[in-house]
């Protein structure tokens, strides 16, 4: 009878594990706007504008980080002329985590304009490379989860995951192609609009990181993008963990209320 008993009890937990729901798990994010560089102008006194200086944040707080701000460089074109050029910038990144979800999105916005001449040719405007400017959300899975992803993507951005091995970040990506960037990948050039996409697969138990990335851009620009992960599989659910403030908050406030509860039984 004894082993009946454990027998029985053996199988409903092996059942309950067998059944357990997903838990998807937010634990950092490091984001990164770095500056982008402005020339303008002709011959060598072209002046030159930097966008702000790069910013980067490890952790989950705060929500939303801006980097925005405006410069203005003259050179001397040449021949009694100036060249002007006036930079506006604003770049932003934030995310959410919804009851089964995980989204971020942000907006990289770079206009610039300038004025002089001379006999070698009027004003001209370039952008630097972005590669740097990227969020990444790293975020565990602790039982295998079919997901939807959806989103847009500006111009040549593309949308990555990577899994963690145990000792290094692969691209999570191959013959089962659980996570397939060129359905996120925007090969528009400068002035493309965005592109929309919608992918669907399965997230193994592990550890991940999703990032977006943009190849380059040049010129005047305003570039939006986002994500969305709906982690589908019954069950599902996601979290994020909490800062250490809030863990300092939350033990305080299970001490008041022992001391309310020990005050109150005496």
């Amino acid at each position: 009878m004894k082993l009946k008993h454990a027998l029985s009890i053996s199988l409903l937990l092996g059942s309950a594990c067998a059944q357990a729901a997903p838990v998807i798990t937010l634990t950092g994010r490091d984001a990164t706007l770095g500056s982008t560089d402005y020339v303008g102008g002709t011959g060598t006194g072209a002046p030159a504008a930097v966008a702000g200086d790069s910013l980067v944040a490890v952790g989950l707080n705060p929500l939303t980080l801006t980097l925005s701000g405006s410069e203005q460089a003259t050179g001397n074109g040449g021949f009694g002329t100036v060249n002007t050029l006036d930079v506006n910038w604003n770049h932003t990144q934030t995310y959410s985590v919804g009851p089964a979800s995980i989204s971020a999105s942000g907006l990289m916005q770079a206009m610039g304009a300038g004025s002089g001449c001379n006999v070698g040719g009027c004003f001209s405007f370039d952008g630097g490379g972005t590669q740097n400017n990227r969020q990444t959300l790293y975020f565990t899975v602790s039982e295998d989860s079919a997901y939807v992803a959806s989103g847009s993507s500006g111009s040549q951005q593309i949308i990555d995951v990577e899994r963690w091995t145990g000792s290094s970040w692969v691209v999570y990506r191959g013959l089962d192609a659980n996570w397939d960037p060129f359905v996120t990948y925007n090969a528009g050039l400068r002035g493309a609009p965005p592109i929309t996409w919608s992918y669907s697969s399965t997230f193994v138990a592990g550890d991940y990181r999703i990032y977006n990335k943009r190849d380059f851009y040049t010129g005047n620009v305003d570039l939006g993008w986002d994500y969305t992960i709906n982690f589908t599989t019954a069950g599902a659910s996601v979290s994020a963990v909490p800062e250490p403030g809030a863990w300092a908050l939350a033990l305080m406030g299970l001490g008041v209320l022992a001391l309310r509860r020990r005050s109150f039984n005496v």
